[in-house]
């Protein structure tokens, strides 16, 4: 069953993939639709070792846009540079509130890190800058990362 599940979320997230790979915005509903695929296949490979959640109000889905695949990137990086066990999972909270979505990510690192060219965050960090003239907000604890962006709009989004 779970590998019927994981093949299913895999050919969403495939065919999400290909036919969003051209375009430099994708509509919040499309980006949570992706993410939520991506996670669920996680789900399946980590078990109770990664928990995850997205708090979007419904009304939001359909009223503003995000770059391409960003908040599958930044849930991969959660993911990448992070333990994950069933005693310490991986929590990963997607949330907006009003016009900001954030993702945030329990801090747990890794012991033996996987090289990290750093250049997710930054490409995404510079792709969101390009096209809304504003900087992501990080912020770091010692116990969660985050990562906010202020929503786009048809309006401001620079082509």
């Amino acid at each position: 069953l779970a590998g019927e599940s994981y093949i299913v979320h895999l050919a969403n997230f495939l065919r999400i993939s290909v036919s969003n790979q051209n375009k430099k915005i994708a509509m919040l509903t499309e980006e949570i639709d992706f993410l939520h695929d991506y996670l669920e296949m996680q789900k399946i490979r980590f078990g109770q070792a990664i928990q995850f959640e997205i708090i979007v109000p419904e009304s939001s889905l359909y009223q503003y846009y995000l770059p391409t695949f960003s908040l599958q990137l930044l849930s991969e990086n959660a993911i990448k540079h992070n333990e994950l066990t069933n005693e310490s999972p991986l929590r990963i909270r997607i949330s907006s509130e009003g016009n900001r979505i954030t993702v945030l990510n329990s801090v747990r690192k890794k012991q033996h890190p996987e090289v990290s060219t750093g250049l997710g965050l930054a490409n995404l960090s510079e792709r969101y800058q390009l096209l809304s003239g504003n900087a992501i907000e990080i912020k770091q604890t010692e116990d969660e990362f985050s990562v906010t962006l202020t929503l786009l709009t048809n309006e401001n989004i620079n082509n």
